[in-house]
């Protein structure tokens, strides 16, 4: 957790450092770190550097819908993901913190004058979500079973793509962690609907692609 609070608190320095486009540095940074991993795991080896090892049985069960917290049939993920909404959801609405990273992302001249720290708020919101982005990773980890570089590659475009849905601006200024849930929710009712007809991986992801470009398009259209 903390290794990915201090990826992204590189993200949030750079991308405050160079006034470039965030999503696309933010990306940019992921493949640099993801190659390093691979080539230190690949060091002194014949592998790519792409499996490194076995997942303990605590981080399996931690993530898992069949684990159980403290004996009760209650899986770990599901109260870590309920504590986590509550943190995310008081500390974007109910907190003053939220309210001016708000207005940080919705006009940064307009924050400027009110005395709001850009770069404070700005290089924390990086911190905070490079610790949020290695939790899932852990989460992943123990669900999948085994370590794998590119275990959340294939989860990389939906993301975006529910954050869009859902509401979110990748703009700034407008959004909110309930707007992603309800993008996720669309997205896996659709991969549900297709998987039930019966379509392959290959179809499934060019029907996905045909549903969610205008989908996206229509989201941004009513932020603009």
């Amino acid at each position: 957790m903390l290794l990915g609070a201090l990826i992204g608190l590189v993200n949030g320095i750079l991308s405050f450092r160079l006034q470039g486009q965030a999503l696309i540095l933010t990306l940019g940074v992921g493949f640099f770190v993801k190659g390093g991993v691979q080539i230190l795991v690949a060091m002194g080896t014949f592998s790519a550097g792409t499996v490194f090892g076995v997942v303990p049985p605590w981080m399996t069960n931690l993530a898992s819908m069949n684990g159980k917290t403290i004996g009760l049939p209650i899986p770990p993920v599901v109260i870590i993901w309920i504590v986590a909404s509550i943190i995310i959801i008081v500390g974007l609405r109910l907190t003053k913190w939220g309210r001016h990273l708000y207005a940080l992302g919705g006009s940064r001249l307009s924050s400027s004058r009110l005395s709001i720290s850009e770069r404070g708020y700005w290089i924390g919101a990086y911190v905070i979500s490079g610790f949020f982005a290695a939790l899932t990773g852990a989460l992943l980890l123990g669900w999948s079973g085994g370590g794998f570089v590119g275990a959340g590659d294939i989860y990389l475009f939906t993301t975006i793509a529910a954050v869009v849905i859902g509401g979110t601006s990748l703009l700034g200024g407008y959004g909110g962690y309930g707007l992603s849930v309800i993008g996720v929710l669309i997205l896996q009712i659709v991969t549900t609907v297709l998987i039930g007809w019966g379509l392959s991986w290959e179809a499934q992801q060019f029907i996905l692609g045909l549903l969610i470009i205008p989908m996206v398009a229509f989201t941004l259209g009513r932020h603009i």
